[in-house]
């Protein structure tokens, strides 16, 4: 999947200036490397989850946060949208130093209830957390009756164009 996705950024979108593949799970900082879990769903060619189990054959590079923050703008300034779509990862990119979080002008992506890196955390908290660090923010379903669910976050004022 990662080739695939280098591909139709680089080639399909014509993205490649705005555009650093890291073919890497975001992990915890100073974790090298991480257990990937496929999902059993043979339709899903990208699904799964990661945590720090990790058995034979199943590892994966791990990069923090902030060294993909590093990757895509050097100087340390802002960083206009980050996706989220990182089957669990997202729960160790809520877990990163403020400063790495408070250079994200937008957010949007998935959330992974069942992955072992949520720790319990639901919908709630998602909204709390991101509404106390200064942004707007919103779930595809508040209900919380789904272990995947959709966000978006946003600074007050962000344009996305």
């Amino acid at each position: 999947n990662f080739v695939r996705l280098v591909h139709n950024i680089l080639v399909a979108c014509r993205a490649g200036d705005r555009f650093v593949p890291v073919g890497a799970a975001v992990g915890p900082p100073g974790v090298r490397t991480l257990g990937f879990h496929p999902c059993a769903d043979p339709a899903n060619t990208g699904g799964g989850g990661t945590s720090a189990d990790r058995l034979p054959g199943s590892e994966v590079s791990a990069v923090s946060f902030e060294a993909l923050l590093s990757l895509a703008d050097p100087s340390g300034g802002p960083i206009r949208l980050v996706k989220l779509d990182c089957e669990g990862g997202e729960w160790v990119v809520f877990d990163a130093p403020p400063a790495a979080l408070a250079r994200v002008q937008a957010w949007t992506g998935e959330l992974h209830f069942g992955s072992p890196f949520a720790r319990g955390r639901r919908e709630e908290w998602v909204l709390s957390f991101l509404r106390e660090r200064g942004y707007d923010a919103a779930v595809a379903d508040p209900t919380g009756r789904s272990d995947l669910n959709g966000f978006w976050a946003w600074r007050p004022g962000f344009e996305i164009l």
